[in-house]
């Protein structure tokens, strides 16, 4: 199968844009977030690992399976001929969500998707009042600049949904 990653990124983008919530807080932020990444993957003919979407957001479909490494992936799947068992063929897409303000929570966050083996690695966070957006930003640049196994074409996208205002995304290439 191949994936089309500026597809993806445009179409994550659509989606994020287009959440709204209005109560206050952030605890159902993470459903929406999944149930908008799901229905992305759903066009996209992808399966999805996660946890908890279905239960924390009405109309949201059941992932295909529980959360696996991340707070969500893509991936595609076929059933191994010598044993019926179901493998994991690719992992177009991992995505991480983080609501802690602190810079060194969302950090955390975004090393481990340094590590995935992903066309496409997501982090997708809160801004709060006095929140460090380009910091964040700056950080994630130099964390995919400094890292020593980041290959040429890797991709990665933050985005940054705020309690008012408008979502933003950067896209950063090694």
């Amino acid at each position: 199968m191949v994936f089309y990653r500026e597809v993806a990124i445009e179409e994550i983008k659509a989606r994020l844009l287009a959440l709204t919530d209005t109560r206050p807080g952030r605890h159902l932020w993470s459903g929406l977030v999944k149930k908008a990444f799901i229905d992305c993957a759903v066009t996209m003919k992808l399966k999805v690992a996660t946890a908890g979407t279905a239960a924390q957001v009405e109309g949201a479909r059941e992932p295909d399976w529980g959360e696996w490494l991340y707070d969500l992936v893509w991936y595609t799947s076929k059933i191994d001929e010598a044993t019926g068992v179901e493998r994991t063929t690719s992992v177009p897409l991992v995505m991480e969500c983080e609501w802690d303000a602190s810079l060194a929570s969302i950090a955390l966050d975004f090393d481990k998707l340094l590590v995935a083996n992903a066309d496409l690695r997501v982090l997708v966070c809160g801004e709060y009042q006095g929140f460090p957006r380009e910091a964040v930003f700056s950080y994630c640049q130099r964390a995919v600049e400094g890292y020593a196994r980041t290959r040429p074409g890797d991709t990665f996208l933050v985005c940054v949904i705020p309690e008012v205002g408008e979502v933003e995304c950067k896209e950063i290439q090694a």
